[in-house]
């Protein structure tokens, strides 16, 4: 018996396709395509204010890896892993309202978007 895990939908359909075709998968692929992915999501939380690179793996560890468990963490909490002042930056960053920005009105919006979407 094997089991077969993908860390997203387009990966469980990749690696159905390639079952299909008769073809064994492409692990260093799919290795590849994970730790491409993990790069990412790492240098996006290393773009939150409060958590810079130093920070990010352990404020991640104490939130269970999860960007939604991150966001939950108190400000107490969080500056135990962190430090007081990274804390203060990263909870007031997630308590800041989202403002929604038209790209094609924007003035500030960057210019190769606006042009894209035209």
């Amino acid at each position: 018996v094997r089991l077969l895990w993908s860390p997203s939908a387009d990966g469980t359909a990749a690696l159905f396709r390639a079952l299909g075709d008769g073809a064994p998968p492409d692990v260093s692929a799919a290795v590849a395509r994970r730790e491409g992915a993990a790069s990412r999501a790492s240098r996006f939380v290393e773009k939150i204010p409060g958590l810079e690179a130093a920070d990010a793996r352990a404020a991640a560890e104490a939130a269970g890896y999860s960007l939604a468990g991150l966001a939950r963490l108190d400000e107490a909490a969080l500056a135990l892993v962190i430090g007081a002042e990274a804390a203060r930056r990263f909870v007031a960053f997630c308590r800041e309202p989202l403002v929604v920005v038209d790209e094609n009105t924007d003035p500030v919006a960057p210019a190769r978007k606006r042009a894209r979407k035209r």
